[in-house]
């Protein structure tokens, strides 16, 4: 097995959502005249939490850990 075949391996494997008591910590920081007001606002900002959060996961698979675990592989 090469490097660039266990690469696409492991960037294509599904990523963990985002646990939802991480999103709730976040909200819960907030206060509660805010959440109640801006519900949709809470909810388009949730959508886009887990987003990102999914795109942080999949960059940090494949750009930062190469070097440090396939680097002893074949390139061929």
């Amino acid at each position: 097995m090469n490097y660039e075949h266990l690469k696409r391996c492991i960037e294509s494997a599904p990523v963990p959502p985002m646990e939802q008591h991480l999103y709730d910590n976040m909200v819960r920081l907030l206060p509660n005249q805010l959440t109640i007001k801006y519900a949709d606002v809470l909810s388009e900002l949730h959508d886009e939490i887990t987003a990102e959060f999914e795109n942080t996961m999949r960059k940090s698979r494949g750009n930062n850990n190469w070097s440090l675990c396939c680097s002893h592989l074949s390139v061929d």
